[in-house]
């Protein structure tokens, strides 16, 4: 089951290409740690140098109402964070459990 969680965390981050608005460069995520726990989910990825830590915090989501999969949350926040990467804006609202 870790091995199929590792797979899925991979895909998410392989189909991310950040675009910059003023720049013909593209930037992937190359570099990702997952701690291997289903219950205390946690990734660490990186952006160019900047470091990006997903925390999944379960008593937080009753409160906040976003995904109860973690896995999916993670993509949700990974693509937002794209989306501020392309745009040079972005709402803290829409990554709760993503810290810079």
């Amino acid at each position: 089951m870790a091995s199929t969680i590792q797979e899925k965390i991979q895909q998410i981050f392989d189909s991310i290409e950040i675009k910059y608005e003023y720049s013909s460069d593209v930037t992937r995520i190359e570099t990702f740690n997952w701690n291997g726990e289903l219950h205390d989910f946690k990734v660490e990825y990186f952006i160019g140098s900047q470091k990006y830590v997903f925390h999944y915090d379960r008593e937080e989501v009753k409160n906040l109402g976003v995904k109860t999969n973690p896995i999916e949350q993670l993509e949700d926040e990974v693509r937002y964070v794209k989306r501020m990467h392309e745009r040079g804006i972005g709402s803290k609202d829409y990554y709760p459990f993503t810290t810079i």
